[in-house]
């Protein structure tokens, strides 16, 4: 029992002093006093999401930051900072479907755990911007396939004016209609593009205030629309 009360004070003096080394900003003393730390209680989560974000902040140590994520959840399946730094991580390899999968779970927890609540605003800009970079790489895939189905259009029109084992086919074209339809092909396609690339979100989904899209949208008596969050956060400085 001594010697875990012992462990136990030696963890906690290690721990105090990795919060002090990271509000200096002083990175690689904190991972040095959260390793202390965890050496005397290996079985505390919040060791490993605290030295994970320590990881995160120094260049470089996303993958020794995500084994700490990994080992905080396998202690506490219900640890939201896990989650949530694994979201990060996952951000920083750009892999966006893991990074919603694990931003999702962390905002579910965030509602079931008072204690970090804070944490849910957070958690929710986090997963919107995960999911506009995933919106974005799959748009940029659907310009790929229309770019590589518009060359084949084209290709197939070009040989299409080629004589045909010397004789002509009946798709042939002179050099001005060939022309023709091969800049109206370039038309088509270069509008279908633009249509992926200039979507608008109508004014009525985006908040006054921040002018981003609503997430918790709340109407006013006078019939306009608001984020909550930024709504009371405007409210409080009036």
């Amino acid at each position: 029992a001594f010697r875990t009360m012992a462990a136990a004070e030696v963890s906690k003096q290690c721990r105090d002093l990795g919060r002090k080394f990271f509000s200096e900003g002083n990175w690689e003393e904190a991972i040095k006093q959260y390793t202390r730390a965890v050496q005397h209680s290996p079985s505390d989560p919040t060791l490993y999401t605290n030295r994970a974000l320590c990881r995160q902040r120094e260049a470089g140590k996303w993958s020794a930051a995500r084994a700490d994520c990994e080992k905080a959840v396998d202690l506490d399946s219900k640890c939201v900072k896990a989650y949530y730094y694994l979201g990060k991580a996952d951000m920083e390899h750009a892999d966006y479907g893991a990074a919603i999968r694990h931003y999702r779970r962390a905002l579910d927890l965030s509602a079931e755990r008072p204690q970090t609540k804070e944490f849910h605003d957070d958690i929710y800009d986090a997963l919107y911007i995960a999911k506009k970079y995933q919106f974005l790489r799959e748009e940029e895939g659907r310009i790929g396939e229309l770019e590589a189905l518009k060359e084949r259009c084209k290709r197939l029109l070009e040989q299409s004016s080629r004589d045909v084992g010397g004789e002509q086919s009946p798709m042939d074209v002179d050099g001005a209609t060939l022309e023709h339809q091969l800049s109206l092909v370039e038309s088509l396609f270069f509008q279908e593009t633009q249509k992926i690339r200039q979507k608008e979100v109508p004014d009525s989904f985006c908040c006054k205030i921040s002018m981003d899209i609503m997430k918790d949208p709340v109407v006013t008596p006078g019939g306009h629309s608001y984020d909550r969050r930024y709504l009371m956060a405007h409210l409080t400085k009036v």
